[in-house]
């Protein structure tokens, strides 16, 4: 069996341990995106909507943001009504949905989505929901 590891790297596996940690790190990826997202199939990959990182999105209704670097990041929710939850998630560790510094933002302008709960130089994911969304609405 072969696997694509990157350029210049294809190798026959015969030990899949030696890749624990990116299979773990897909594992996490998963598990998010099946707990936490509402339906990842409605977003589209938009960019120009954050200062930094990558985002899906949903406009109006929900956004993940991976920060690659940490930091900090600025939303476009422009022409976007309604208040949006604003959660972290360790990316790194995985586990249960976090606050940051920023817990709320309303649509309307670009909003500031504040800091992460810790490890701020490190890799993080923010979700946004329109809380309408979370309620079932």
């Amino acid at each position: 069996m072969g696997y694509y590891i990157g350029a210049g790297k294809d190798l026959s596996v015969q030990n899949y341990r030696l890749y624990d940690a990116y299979w773990q790190t897909l594992a996490r990826a998963k598990k998010f995106f099946n707990d936490y997202v509402y339906n990842v199939s409605t977003m589209d990959p938009d960019d120009s909507l954050v200062t930094t990182g990558w985002c899906l999105a949903d406009p109006g209704n929900e956004y993940v943001i991976y920060l690659k670097d940490g930091g900090a990041t600025t939303l476009d929710l422009r022409g976007e009504s309604g208040d949006f939850t604003v959660k972290w998630y360790d990316p790194r560790n995985g586990g249960l949905l976090q606050d940051g510094s920023v817990t709320t933002v309303s649509g309307g302008a670009s909003r500031s989505l504040g800091s992460a709960p810790g490890s701020t130089s490190s890799d993080w994911v923010l979700l946004l929901q329109n809380s309408e969304l979370r309620n079932g609405n």
